[in-house]
């Protein structure tokens, strides 16, 4: 009767095992809370990609995208069930790489005077850390109803621009209603639901 001998593990199979132990994990590669003030994915091309990661990394804040280092448009605006869907991008357009997470902030204006506009956000959706590069851009869609609701029997007067104020800012941009593919946004309540940066657009 033959005896089993013990398998003895070579050293190249201890230096793997070694390798995989329980050694400090890494977080992910990174980097507003605006005003109570996003789905298809993202897809920008080779020069232009922004990264995305669900933890900002350590330097996070000191390199976040201030108002100053941003561009915004409005790309189209599609109607749907009652509602308008406006698709919007973030451009960096300044010489330094800078990281962007979370909501925007938006409201309404007419003939220079802000509307009082109620911002709700879509937290189906993962508020992650984009990274933009100088002239990287990234998306998201915000919606609001195309027809009168709650109290009101009819639609309020048509705004003519839009304030965006980026996440973690309080200085706004502001934009046209009137989007890039000729459409608007100028839906008939002043009450719109936005998806965090990064999010994408349809």
């Amino acid at each position: 009767m033959k005896l089993l001998r013990p398998l003895l593990a070579s050293p190249l199979i201890l230096a793997a095992l070694a390798g995989c132990g329980s050694g400090s994990s890494s977080s992910p590669t990174a980097s507003v809370g605006s005003p109570t003030t996003g789905a298809a994915t993202t897809s920008p091309s080779a020069a232009t990609t922004a990264t995305h990661s669900a933890a900002p990394r350590a330097t996070a804040a000191s390199t976040r995208c201030h108002t100053s280092q941003l561009a915004a448009t409005i790309d189209s605006v599609q109607g749907a069930a009652g509602s308008s869907i406006a698709a919007f991008t973030l451009r960096n357009a300044s010489a330094d790489t800078c990281t962007i997470q979370g909501y925007v902030g938006l409201a309404f204006e007419r003939g220079g005077q802000q509307v009082p506009t109620t911002v709700n956000r879509d937290t189906s959706l993962a508020a992650t850390v984009v990274t933009l590069a100088p002239g990287a851009t990234t998306r998201f869609q915000a919606r609001a109803n195309n027809i009168p609701s709650g109290t009101d029997t009819s639609c309020q007067p048509a705004p003519d621009h839009l304030l965006l104020t980026p996440p973690d800012e309080t200085d706004p941009l502001t934009l046209t209603v009137k989007a890039t593919d000729g459409s608007t946004f100028a839906p008939c309540t002043t009450t719109v639901e936005v998806r965090p940066v990064g999010s994408g657009a349809a």
